[in-house]
């Protein structure tokens, strides 16, 4: 899951991203639904980190020591060596106040990838919290969860864009009325995630099953690529509408993945399971240094690759780059004490 969502992140920066603003038929359709599989991305990250924090027995110091300091030290070391480097390979002013003033706003130029950083800080520091409330969730509650996102992410963007089609004034929702649990991702998926993990048990779910949860994925993944590509046709396309149903993609994907990579799966393929083990203790490592490895050579590796494999061939071939050059990097770092404990 995590190599997963961390190839899904560094696809999110590429050009093949947003492909199907310029693509046009079968081409278009097919680029509209690799973005829309893409916006998987955060919310698995954010799955996998419910799933694995939210039963865990910690105190206040613990939490403290190990996850929150180790997350500052993070933001602070990389978006410190980023600035730097950005300032050599540009020939930039390196001005301590703005670093400053930009690491505490999370707004650094041209370091706004690390804004994941931020929002996870913000999933630690309330961490105690959603424990007590993923512990005592009952089926009907992980329900009313669920039902309040779908209201807040699918039904009143689809009503708004229904009224737009018909020429009345979009739905807006107070700004007053906060429901961040079901609104904020980092809030919203690792609640999700846990109760998944600690209460379905896939092994359980039937093909017959399987085949109905395959059916309402792709019929999710099929009415928001119309409706963002009617938005494109008739307002120019957006990112807009592309999380209609990320909650449902995304929960298909941990269960799917939940499924496949058991424990028959590392028990029957040792090698492919110790290989894939060894990528994903690396996945941290390369998302912190794709900007770092971009910089030197992905210009010229896009000049001279995108007019020999295109747009998406060119955004999968620096993926991999950055899996190898990144994971390279991130393996020796963590033979460096201070920097093994944060990556």
């Amino acid at each position: 899951m995590r190599i997963l969502a961390i190839f899904l992140v560094l696809m999110n920066h590429q050009p093949a991203y947003k492909l199907y603003y310029h693509e046009s038929g079968f081409c278009e359709i097919l680029t509209l639904i690799e973005a829309i599989i893409i916006r998987i991305n955060v919310p698995l990250f954010a799955m996998i980190s419910g799933a694995l924090l939210l039963g865990k027995e910690e105190t206040l110091g613990t939490l403290w020591k190990k996850r929150i300091t180790r997350i500052l030290w993070v933001i602070l070391l990389f978006s410190g060596l980023l600035y730097l480097e950005l300032g050599w390979l540009r020939n930039r002013s390196v001005l301590p106040d703005e670093f400053l003033y930009g690491l505490f706003a999370g707004n650094l130029k041209n370091l706004t990838s690390y804004w994941f950083l931020y929002a996870y800080l913000g999933f630690l520091l309330m961490l105690p919290f959603l424990r007590m409330i993923a512990r005592t969730m009952t089926s009907n509650e992980f329900l009313w969860l669920l039902g309040l996102h779908v209201i807040v992410s699918t039904i009143i963007p689809l009503s708004s864009f229904a009224l737009q089609l018909c020429g009345f004034q979009p739905l807006a929702l107070s700004s007053s009325m906060n429901i961040a649990l079901a609104s904020a991702p980092l809030l919203f998926y690792p609640l999700i995630g846990y109760y998944l993990h600690t209460n379905i048990d896939v092994e359980a779910i039937t093909t017959k099953q399987w085949k109905m949860i395959g059916a309402v994925c792709a019929g999710c993944i099929a009415v928001t690529a119309g409706v963002v590509y009617a938005e494109g046709k008739t307002k120019g396309f957006s990112q807009s509408y592309l999380d209609l149903f990320s909650y449902v993609n995304t929960i298909v994907a941990f269960l799917i993945i939940k499924r496949v990579f058991d424990c028959r799966f590392t028990m029957t393929h040792t090698k492919a399971s110790a290989v894939l083990s060894f990528m994903a203790s690396l996945v941290f490592g390369i998302y912190l240094l794709d900007l770092a490895v971009q910089l030197p050579v992905w210009e010229d590796m896009r000049r001279s690759l995108v007019p020999v494999i295109g747009k998406f061939g060119f955004s999968i071939t620096w993926c991999l780059t950055s899996f190898i050059l990144g994971g390279t990097l991130t393996y020796i770092l963590k033979h460096i004490p201070f920097l093994k404990m944060l990556l």
